[in-house]
């Protein structure tokens, strides 16, 4: 997820910057990016590419720390999760999780 107020075609470049700069990704058929859905977390995009079944962890991991990267250099946050619980007291904690 993304900040709704994201430019939807700017977090797509962005995405496919990230498919580009891994060597296993293959070029045919092109990777997909895809703005799925405004939610209650913001805009949820999607990264579809395509490798040799043998090149799985070195894909996904590096899938995930392009992302990081890419966005953090473009200045486009990542949206979590964050969810607040209160206790009886009134007391409260956060949790949060990228899914």
């Amino acid at each position: 997820f993304v900040p709704a107020e994201c430019e939807v075609d700017r977090v797509l470049d962005a995405l496919r910057t990230v498919a580009a700069g891994i060597p296993q990704v293959l070029e045919e058929p092109e990777p997909l990016c895809l703005a799925s859905e405004f939610g209650e977390n913001g805009l949820k995009v999607l990264l579809g590419v395509w490798f040799e079944r043998p090149h799985f962890l070195v894909v996904r991991n590096g899938v995930m720390g392009r992302i990081q990267k890419v966005f953090r250099e473009r200045g486009i946050p990542i949206r979590t999760k964050t969810i607040r619980i209160l206790g009886e007291d009134g007391a409260s904690g956060e949790a949060s999780h990228i899914t």
